[in-house]
């Protein structure tokens, strides 16, 4: 159902959900996100008149939310608002109202979450956007099968301590809501809907994650932005080495902390070019130690961690510009170049299984698990190394020829996946397994609209490849970076 209440309304679904796709493939390709508006009118019973859904054509209607304003106002729901109300100092009248859109929120989440469109997904909504006299919701849902696979940090064992982000993800969700909310609000006066950049919001995100960590570490202790301290760190060379080694983020005493070195002058994380020269001192035995705003030495974890306390971490510095975040040995954050993204370690099998099918029409199981048995023994190679899966296979051996080493047709077996992938450049069979060349070196047409100029030669050849060859050709390009990252293409 879809009442047309501005001009912009249907626009503004599509840019939203059109940005949401490009800002959240980014992170992971296979979180594909859906975006909804839900509107209803402040004042009025809902009904067909007061009441609509962007897009159209979704199995929700009025009757599905007549109950929201009786939510809204129940015990629990309202409770923001009656504490609000309650409290002994002086409020104002916008204090009152956005606790009354956070409850008019909770009720809307509520019933969204036991429609069966949703039963799969996990859903997140803004801030209620005033336009006219209708409350305007943005609804995000993405698919809770991949939210599962990543590490996120318990909750804290105090319900009354303050709930801090608990991933990037739930950081990246925060941040592109505010920004289309922000963008929503304005559609009405600009022609353009949003001005900031998917790779803008990103760091942004990490930026704000980062923050998080920094309060769970030392609450009130911000005075250096954590993300770009450990970013700049990890550019610098050091007499012409790369960024490598480990630092412990943790307020200094902590339990698990024990110094081997202790600086009588701390460096201030400000200070980039000395924690960078420091980091150098780092070894398998020791790490550089954090409080956040300082370095004060040199030290190891000792005993056992209780994850809940959220109070410890590593940042792994893996080469230039690249580092993480880990907490209790879990991968939190990995940035590249700049970009923040989730680390993905591993292919889930349905994922892949369920992209060669639609790829690949028409093959059988036995097809899909030998096609899976070869990525999953490509995914050991420690180098990274990259297989393209082609039905123009044999054709692409002779004309790539002189770029590659053309073999025989034969059988791929997970053993010797293992040993041709320890050479540079593709491995190109077709959907059968038959290898007919490896180490071949991808060509392809350079455009400016593909490509991400902060992933290396692999990823972008692959990009290139794709572009050129598809639809022409059917594709599937597994790709295994060295940092252990994996990416799919299309899709990836």
């Amino acid at each position: 159902m879809s009442n047309l209440l501005w001009r912009q309304q249907k626009s503004s679904q599509k840019s939203i959900e059109m940005v949401a796709r490009e800002f959240f493939s980014i992170i992971d390709p296979s979180l594909v996100p859906q975006v909804l508006l839900l509107g209803f009118e402040l004042a009025k019973p809902i009904d067909e008149t007061s009441f609509f859904l962007e897009p159209s054509g979704s199995d929700l209607g009025a009757d599905d939310f007549i109950k929201i304003h009786e939510l809204a106002r129940q015990p629990g729901t309202d409770e923001k608002v009656s504490k609000v109300k309650s409290s002994q100092k002086r409020i104002t009248g916008s204090q009152i109202e956005r606790a009354r859109f956070q409850a008019y929120k909770l009720a809307a989440e509520n019933l969204l979450m036991v429609s069966p469109a949703f039963e799969h997904k996990q859903l997140h909504l803004s801030v209620p956007c005033e336009i006219g006299s209708y409350l305007v919701f943005i609804v995000l849902s993405l698919p809770k099968d991949v939210i599962a696979r990543y590490f996120t940090l318990q909750k804290s064992e105090n319900a009354e301590q303050n709930q801090s982000t608990r991933s990037f993800l739930e950081s990246a969700i925060n941040v592109f809501l505010s920004e289309s909310w922000g963008a929503l609000k304005d559609s009405q006066f600009k022609k353009r809907f949003m001005d900031r950049s998917s790779e803008e919001l990103l760091k942004s995100a990490g930026r704000n994650f980062m923050t998080s960590i920094q309060e769970n570490i030392e609450p009130g202790s911000d005075q250096v932005s954590l993300f770009d301290v450990f970013d700049n760190v990890s550019l610098l060379r050091y007499e012409g080495s790369d960024a490598m080694g480990k630092i412990l983020l943790a307020k200094q005493g902590h339990s698990n902390i024990v110094h081997k070195l202790r600086l009588s002058k701390p460096i201030p994380l400000k200070d980039s070019r000395k924690v960078r020269k420091f980091l150098e001192l780092s070894d398998p035995d020791s790490c550089v130690l954090c409080d956040g705003e300082y370095i004060t030495g040199l030290g190891m974890i000792r005993g056992d961690y209780n994850p809940k306390q959220k109070s410890l971490y590593c940042i792994n510095f893996k080469g230039h510009y690249k580092w993480e975040l880990l907490h209790d040995g879990n991968p939190l954050l990995s940035v590249c170049h700049g970009l923040p993204k989730m680390r993905v370690e591993g292919i889930d099998r349905n994922y892949f299984t369920g992209l060669v099918n639609q790829v690949f029409k028409g093959l059988n199981a036995s097809q899909t698990d030998r096609l899976w048995d070869i990525t999953l023994s490509a995914t050991q190679q420690k180098a990274g190394t990259m297989l393209v899966i082609s039905d123009h296979a044999k054709s692409e051996a002779r004309r790539l020829a002189g770029q590659c080493f053309k073999v025989e047709p034969l059988v791929l077996t997970e053993e010797l996946v293992s040993q041709i992938t320890s050479i540079d450049g593709a491995v190109l069979l077709d959907q059968d397994c038959v290898c007919h060349a490896i180490g071949v070196i991808l060509d392809g047409i350079v455009s400016d609209k593909q490509g991400d100029a902060s992933r290396g030669a692999r990823y972008n050849s692959a990009i290139r490849y794709f572009g050129t060859n598809h639809p022409k050709h059917l594709i599937l390009i597994i790709i295994i970076s060295e940092d252990g990252m994996i990416n799919l293409i299309p899709n990836g």
